[in-house]
């Protein structure tokens, strides 16, 4: 073998230490080359990731400390969230009670319906009505998680939630006070008796008169409205039959306790459609005209009292 070619191979001689045979080996030289960068490369590896393992083990601690804070922050982000659904819930409840309001404002005719802004407001500060607290809270009702510097904004979204909360059950409870009064108010209107009994002229007045019957001047305590038998007649307010039937002088007569201290009374008809202890509504339908009792002709003479004290009916009819 030349000289050339005896570089290209390493040999290997082992030796036994007792008597045998030396057994030679030769290997090519490029094959131990190879294995000595493959063991260079595998140890460049190894103290590779020696080191990126020591690197993340010294971050351990603050990837637990970032884990818990993460879920504390889950926590609240979902007790916020739930914060938020009970808003939208009292939200609608005071939709509906504002809707409410306006019903009967625009039912007594009292208010406008700015007067409804301006008195449902008291409780919620200025610019900050149910459709822009609602737009704040609905997007923190779907939860998720935030940025760093939304996290951070955490504690301040719990107490201004909080605050809302409190501004929201202030403004419910002056809504509640306001559909109170305002149902009392219309109680109050559907009770007084301020429409016409029925559909005719004027023949009799309130106050002194010359009598029909005689010629005498007379008190006349009512007024006496024409037409002819069998026109309707109809209570002028909500109330309870406590008379129904025939009264001297009066004919058959109804009388009608309204509350509130109003009494109305409506006589000579000529039959009766209601009874004792009956409720009826403002425009029932109560009797219908006629002449009976003290009368020269077809009319009802209808009375207002208040507290006992006969009153002009003019001075309620609208």
């Amino acid at each position: 073998m030349s000289s050339q070619e005896k570089k290209k191979y390493f040999t290997f001689m082992l030796i036994p230490h007792s008597e045998g045979a030396v057994r030679c080996f030769r290997i090519p030289r490029f094959i131990i080359q190879t294995l000595g960068c493959l063991f260079i490369g595998a140890l460049v590896c190894a103290c590779y990731f020696y080191y990126d393992y020591s690197r993340v083990k010294s971050h351990l601690p603050e990837l637990h400390q970032l884990r818990e804070t993460n879920d504390k922050q889950k926590g609240e982000i979902e007790s916020l969230a739930n914060q938020a659904a009970n808003l939208e819930e009292k939200l609608t409840e005071l939709d509906e009670l504002e809707l409410q309001v306006q019903e009967l404002l625009q039912a007594t005719s009292q208010q406008s319906s700015g007067g409804v802004a301006q008195v449902a407001s008291r409780g919620v500060e200025e610019g900050t009505g149910t459709g822009s607290i609602r737009q704040g809270v609905t997007p923190l009702a779907r939860g998720g998680r935030g940025s760093r510097e939304e996290a951070a904004l955490l504690p301040l979204v719990a107490e201004s939630l909080s605050s809302v909360e409190m501004q929201l059950d202030t403004y419910r409870e002056n809504l509640q006070e306001m559909l109170t009064a305002l149902e009392k108010r219309q109680d109050y209107l559907e009770a007084k008796p301020s429409i016409w009994p029925a559909q005719g002229r004027i023949s009799s007045r309130y106050g002194y008169r010359k009598s029909p019957f005689g010629g005498s001047r007379e008190f006349h305590q009512g007024l006496d409205i024409a037409a002819p038998r069998g026109t309707p007649v109809v209570a002028t307010g909500a109330g309870v039959v406590t008379y129904a039937k025939w009264r001297s002088g009066y004919g058959n007569t109804v009388i009608i306790d309204h509350g509130y201290g109003f009494r109305t009374f409506y006589a000579h008809n000529s039959s009766l459609k209601v009874k004792v202890g009956q409720r009826v509504s403002k425009g029932e339908v109560i009797a219908h005209m006629g002449s009976t009792g003290r009368s020269t002709g077809s009319h009802v003479h209808y009375e207002v009292h208040v507290n006992g004290k006969p009153q002009n009916p003019a001075n309620y009819l609208q």
